[in-house]
């Protein structure tokens, strides 16, 4: 799995275990970084770009600034939205 980070993307072997009261595989390290895993943003990713949505003039420009702060493309201002 490859996540996108403040530092670039990063990719990750996961290891899933079975959750007996929930009887569901949960991965450990997801649920320590609060990682919901089809989003493929971090937490840290997606605080920022709310940051600079709240604060700027508008999520266009929330993510165009992401965008320039990173050198890629991180997240749309429609998934700000």
């Amino acid at each position: 799995m490859t996540m996108d980070s403040l530092f670039g993307p990063i990719e990750v072997s996961r290891n899933y275990y079975y959750d007996r009261k929930s009887e569901k595989y949960v991965s450990l390290l997801d649920q320590y970084l609060q990682f919901e895993g089809v989003k493929g943003l971090n937490p840290l990713v997606q605080e920022r770009a709310m940051e600079l949505a709240v604060e700027g003039q508008s999520y266009r420009i929330a993510s165009n600034t992401l965008e320039k702060l990173l050198g890629y493309s991180v997240i749309s201002h429609e998934s700000i939205r």
